[in-house]
């Protein structure tokens, strides 16, 4: 019998442990994981088509929060349910009698949270298709619905793209705050099962597929996707939940061995030359011109975490470098708080 491995139980580091699942599994796999800043700490076939089912869903809730944003219909507009929608599968609405009125705010809710493919149904009937291809196509892959079918082949770096977006919105807005609502409370998640904690998730399972694509919101927070051939409608259910708790000790020593605050150019050393840095960029800020840093330099040029990258900052590293010459050997997280 196989059993999910505990966390912080191996033998050997986690991405060799992750390497023996997915080059042991016995069927097509795909797996990809990466932290917050969209570095990625491990892939796997993340390029390989596959086919999709019902995770791409979540890239059409993006496309039609988009169009609600913009002004395109409203969470309050409603549609019915008829005959002419029930195509069956996965969701609840199928259930209900006919005639019941849905607002969009609900088929969003249950396209994700339930994968309700009638929901699903109604709102590409709403928004339509190929505004959704024009973004996916922006977005740079050849991915695309078409008018014969709703659903399509995608790949784990196509979905890691769609969760990364969904999450970028999730504050912008009710429609995107209904999402992510729904993604946090989606009733089938293997991989919050496994690492517990607040998981936003939407799954695919069809025939002979079996998808999760997530994002772990926790101290280390990163996106995991799991793309899996089966040989029947049944997930392998131990595999994903075992590449999930490889994945979460491999974000955690991510981000546990990769503290660059402070260390501007990432050298491995704080020194004048990252106090530097940050005083031309205060001073390029400070006279109305563009920052000269890049997203995450500017993350670890804020020292002191006042939301400013300043002279204060630039003095800190400056002193804990003077410290340092003189022989000290305390951290520099540790200096700060002393």
């Amino acid at each position: 019998m196989i059993f999910c491995i505990p966390s912080g139980a191996y033998a050997i580091d986690p991405i060799s442990q992750m390497n023996n699942l997915v080059n042991n599994y016995p069927r097509e796999c795909s797996v990809l994981l990466c932290a917050e800043d969209g570095r990625t700490l491990y892939t796997y076939h993340a390029k390989n088509l596959m086919y999709g089912a019902s995770v791409i869903k979540l890239s059409y809730a993006v496309y039609a929060c988009k169009q609600i944003s913009q002004g395109v219909h409203s969470l309050d507009e409603t549609m019915t349910y008829t005959s002419d929608w029930n195509y069956g599968g996965s969701g609840i609405i199928k259930n209900q009698p006919y005639g019941t009125k849905y607002t969009i705010r609900q088929l969003l809710e249950y396209t994700l949270k339930y994968s309700d493919n009638i929901a699903y149904f109604m709102l590409v009937n709403l928004f339509g298709k190929d505004g959704f291809n024009e973004m996916i196509s922006e977005w740079g892959y050849d991915i695309s619905i078409t008018k014969e079918s709703s659903f399509t082949d995608v790949n784990a770096d196509f979905m890691r793209t769609s969760m990364m977006k969904m999450h970028s919105y999730k504050d912008d807005g009710e429609c995107w705050e209904v999402c992510w609502k729904a993604l946090l409370e989606s009733d089938t998640a293997l991989i919050r099962d496994a690492v517990g904690g607040d998981v936003a998730l939407k799954y695919g399972i069809y025939d002979v597929v079996y998808h999760e694509v997530s994002y772990v919101e926790s101290e280390t927070p990163y996106i995991l996707v799991v793309m899996t051939k089966i040989p029947s409608a049944t997930p392998d259910k131990t595999f994903v939940k075992n590449v999930a708790v490889c994945a979460d000790d491999i974000a955690e020593q991510y981000y546990a061995n990769n503290d660059y605050i402070g260390d501007i150019d990432r050298n491995g050393i704080i020194d004048a030359i990252d106090s530097t840095s940050i005083l031309v960029e205060y001073v390029a800020l400070s006279t109305g011109g563009e920052s000269v840093l890049t997203e995450e330099q500017r993350k670890n040029a804020d020292v002191n975490g006042d939301g400013l990258r300043d002279a204060v900052d630039a003095t800190l590293v400056l002193n804990y470098y003077a410290y340092v010459s003189a022989g000290g050997e305390v951290g520099f997280r540790d200096f700060l708080d002393s």
